[in-house]
């Protein structure tokens, strides 16, 4: 199969997380500058996020990873669709729900909603079913050229890998004439000197999804145990394991995942991500209990903090900006780091202000997390794959960093801004709005910038992935 074509349905769950995130932003937009309109809007930006952007996002990033790390792929075309169709369609039904005030509406759109991780999980047992039962070695073994190209790929990651402990400078000069379809496999492919690392990535995936959809079901159950009436809660709990333990938790893994594969760097080390990764599964379970005792939503929210921040300040430690891996075809490769240390600056001042005792349900905490955070990496990530899987070309360079500007900037003046609410400051209402409508503008520009721009010319000596 080819790669493009196995990537079809990543890629409309991610263009469908950035339409949702864009319709998100500006409601948040609007809210920060008309702050009359919060109690009408705030419902349907608290949706957006995490289920319309993040979440979304998640799904089409694993579909991926799996694919150019294992080989995996759907063996029918309609588990993908039904996938999709149940994930952004229990979105638009709760949606519907809040603009017609309708209680059974919405608790359709929760049961919808809580049925999307286990289709998830199901699609990723029968990939894997599929594979067992065809008895694939390779991940693309119906075509000798293709099997070839992921060889060299892994072997590539490797040698690099091996080149960790002797010499920390650039080490994919090598790659400058690689085809798009090698770059992809070389940074998502199994290297040996890894899986210490790669081992506590995946058990945090894979606990992640489990907190997904036991906070899924407990909505649609707390949400039947009301009576039929609007507005009604679905508790705290249920929101502190989506955003600490489905959101949070995916993001940390998969950023163990990634890191050394981008940079090049030495991976940090095991027994510290394992840590890092205990002290995030302490505080999710807190977070579990403190629906039957309030207090430990506190201790909790200070765990989780303890481990966000431990993992932020590895990646920032280890992290060799001037001497990390060096992309010749990729312009955007400065931008690219600097945009991931910005973002895991963000989770160390996350974590920071969670040990410290800030409320992880507080609108400063919430706008680290999503906002600064897991948005600002998205952005330092897809400047380095986007190229690669859209085969685009991307805006010239001084669009691309007034877009990162925008961003970082909205990001910084929002938690900011909620902290002063906070303690009463002045003019905390000007800042939010502004920092509101950059990060708006700062959504909006970077879908723009990859759907207007020119696809890649291909080179006629590129490898066949056919």
């Amino acid at each position: 199969m080819p790669i493009q074509q196995a990537l079809k349905l990543p890629k409309v769950f991610i263009f469908t997380a950035f339409i949702n995130f864009i319709v998100g932003a500006t409601l948040g937009g609007i809210m920060a500058s008309f702050t009359s309109l919060w109690p009408v809007l705030s419902a349907y930006h608290a949706e957006l996020n995490p289920f319309g952007w993040l979440t979304m996002l998640i799904y089409g990033m694993t579909y991926i990873v799996l694919f150019l790390s294992l080989g995996l792929k759907l063996p029918r075309r309609w588990q993908g669709a039904v996938h999709v169709t149940a994930a952004e369609g229990s979105i638009v039904l709760i949606l519907l729900a809040l603009l017609l005030h309708s209680p059974l509406l919405d608790r359709v759109g929760l049961f919808v909603q809580a049925l999307t991780p286990l289709l998830f999980m199901a699609n990723i047992l029968s990939m894997v079913i599929s594979r067992k039962r065809s008895r694939q070695v390779a991940s693309f073994p119906k075509h000798a050229e293709q099997a070839q190209l992921e060889m060299e790929a892994t072997e590539q990651g490797q040698n690099a890998s091996q080149s960790l402990n002797q010499d920390p400078r650039p080490r994919l000069d090598v790659a400058s004439s690689w085809s798009n379809e090698k770059r992809i496999l070389s940074l998502f492919g199994v290297v040996s000197e890894l899986k210490a690392t790669d081992k506590v990535a995946q058990r945090g995936t894979d606990v992640s999804l489990m907190i997904f959809i036991v906070a899924a079901i407990w909505m649609v159950v707390a949400s039947c145990m009301q009576p039929i009436t609007w507005p009604f809660e679905t508790g705290r709990t249920p929101q502190l394991l989506v955003y600490y333990g489905w959101i949070a938790g995916t993001v940390l893994s998969v950023a163990m995942h990634l890191y050394p594969r981008l940079f090049g760097v030495r991976s940090i080390a095991g027994w510290y991500a394992q840590t890092a990764q205990v002290a995030w599964g302490i505080g999710v379970l807190l977070f579990l209990s403190a629906s039957f005792w309030t207090p430990l939503e506190t201790i909790g929210g200070r765990v989780v903090g303890l481990g966000i921040g431990l993992q932020a300040a590895g990646f920032l430690a280890t992290m060799r900006a001037g001497k990390s891996v060096f992309d010749k075809q990729n312009k955007f490769h400065t931008l690219h780091v600097l945009l991931w240390m910005i973002s895991w600056f963000f989770a160390f001042v996350l974590g920071t202000l969670l040990l410290i005792g800030i409320s992880p349900l507080s609108l400063a905490a919430l706008h680290l997390l999503f906002l600064g955070w897991i948005t600002t990496l998205v952005y330092s990530i897809g400047y380095r794959v986007f190229p690669l899987l859209l085969g685009k070309t991307g805006p010239p360079r001084v669009i691309a960093a007034s877009q990162a500007v925008m961003a970082v900037v909205g990001a910084i003046l929002m938690p900011v801004a909620f902290i002063r609410l906070m303690h009463g400051g002045q003019g905390a209402f000007a800042q939010l709005a502004l920092g509101g409508i950059l990060a708006a503008l700062g959504a909006l520009i970077f879908l723009l910038q990859w759907v207007l721009s020119k696809p890649q010319k291909v080179a006629q000596h590129s490898e066949s992935m056919t």
